[in-house]
């Protein structure tokens, strides 16, 4: 039985949300295919 292909897994990369700032560097609008935030373990409800 041949072993899975992970080569998929191994180099993932989550797509990345552009970011339109004003005059004064502040956020006006997120843009991006999908919304996700990563969080770490310790931020998962138990």
């Amino acid at each position: 039985m041949p072993s899975p292909d992970i080569e998929s897994f191994i180099r993932f990369e989550l797509p990345t949300t552009g970011v339109v700032l004003d005059s004064q560097g502040e956020v006006l609008i997120e843009l991006a295919r999908e919304y996700r935030h990563v969080l770490s373990y310790q931020e998962l409800p138990a």
